[in-house]
């Protein structure tokens, strides 16, 4: 049990918590200025961009807090992800054509 408790105190340790912490950090800050991107770029509906601005911080900050939003948070994220990937895709006339 000590070994366990060892290994538990080294795998767990403030390195970890620190890298945890400047990762989620940096990856709210990345997900609001996507939605602001698309809000702004026009590519989808507005209403997109600001759900990935709003839904993406309280995904994160919602394990922590309040974990029954966090699987909300994630389904309306996952939703926005899926229409801005359709409105994306449905604009590019980028597709090879098929034999």
């Amino acid at each position: 049990e000590a070994a366990a408790r060892a290994v538990n105190e080294d795998v767990y340790g403030a390195a970890l918590f620190a890298t945890v912490g400047v990762g989620l950090l940096l990856w709210m800050f990345g997900v609001v200025q996507l939605g602001r991107a698309i809000r702004h770029a026009r590519v989808a509906p507005a209403w997109v961009g600001a759900t990935f601005a709003i839904a993406g911080p309280v995904f994160a900050v919602a394990g922590f807090s309040l974990e029954v939003l966090q699987p909300l948070a994630g389904f309306v994220l996952a939703g926005a992800a899926a229409v801005a990937a359709s409105r994306l895709s449905a604009g590019s006339d980028d597709t090879p054509e098929r034999a």
